[in-house]
């Protein structure tokens, strides 16, 4: 690929423009028709829901709108957008969360991701985790790790190192599981207290089958490792699909 004058690298589009590294080894933006920017940064991430993460030559974290103006804000990092708002640390190590017109929240952390599903996970000052609304508003549950909200459900993990789900207004599963991943299609890999897989629905439900592994659902059927060594696939009632192989 013929790179135009000046240019070293280009990174994928996102939203009609491309980051891209120039010669000088900083980076700037590019759009489909190939003009440049006049913006110029030492870090530039993709753009998301019309803004870009983008690192100055000062070392601070801001954003960038597609017309190449910059946020106000000045972070130490800074993530992406995502459900209109982005996890930022401050200059004094804490982390918030800025809308897209520049706007803290009022909370700080030790610790953001973004949000998703209308939630975002947070770390406290005690060290346990916990979830967060756009509004600002924590949820009571405090947990040793977690994972973000998928279909309605986030994994959690409690006091004594078990694995449940809780729903969106904190309430906890009956089901105790050693690990679990996320909801997919419906249904959720959790590992058993002998070591075996399962998959529970979203009411708590487990299927009956048990193997050494299991994937995430996809299209309705999932790969699964049968407790004699061999693969094969179920549909989501548990029925096997394809015949069993090595």
């Amino acid at each position: 690929m013929r790179y135009p004058k000046g240019v070293r690298k280009i990174y994928p589009y996102s939203e009609g423009y491309a980051a891209v590294q120039l010669d000088d080894g900083n980076f700037t933006y590019m759009d489909e028709q190939g003009k440049l920017q006049e913006g110029r940064y030492r870090e530039a991430e993709p753009y998301h829901e019309g803004y870009a993460a983008v690192r100055l030559r000062d070392g601070s974290c801001t954003f960038v709108d597609k017309d190449g103006k910059l946020q106000e804000g000045r972070y130490q990092s800074a993530f992406s957008y995502s459900e209109g708002y982005a996890a930022v640390e401050l200059r004094d190590g804490s982390w918030a969360f800025v809308d897209r017109a520049g706007k803290l929240q009022e909370g700080r952390y030790e610790y953001s991701y973004s949000f998703k599903e209308g939630y975002a996970i947070v770390g406290l000052r005690d060290g346990s985790w916990t979830f967060v609304n756009k509004a600002g508003k924590l949820q009571k549950g405090r947990y040793q790790d977690i994972q973000p909200y998928s279909e309605g459900y986030a994994a959690v993990q409690l006091e004594d190192g078990k694995w449940t789900f809780v729903d969106k207004e904190g309430k906890l599963q009956e089901g105790r599981y050693n690990y679990i991943n996320s909801y997919h299609e419906g249904y959720a890999a959790v590992r058993l207290k002998d070591g075996s897989w399962a998959f529970v629905d979203r009411a708590g439900k487990l299927q009956e089958g048990r193997y050494q592994s299991a994937l995430p659902y996809s299209e309705g059927y999932v790969a699964v490792k049968l407790k004699n060594g061999m693969f094969t696939e179920i549909d989501t009632e548990g029925n096997l699909y394809l015949d069993e192989r090595e």
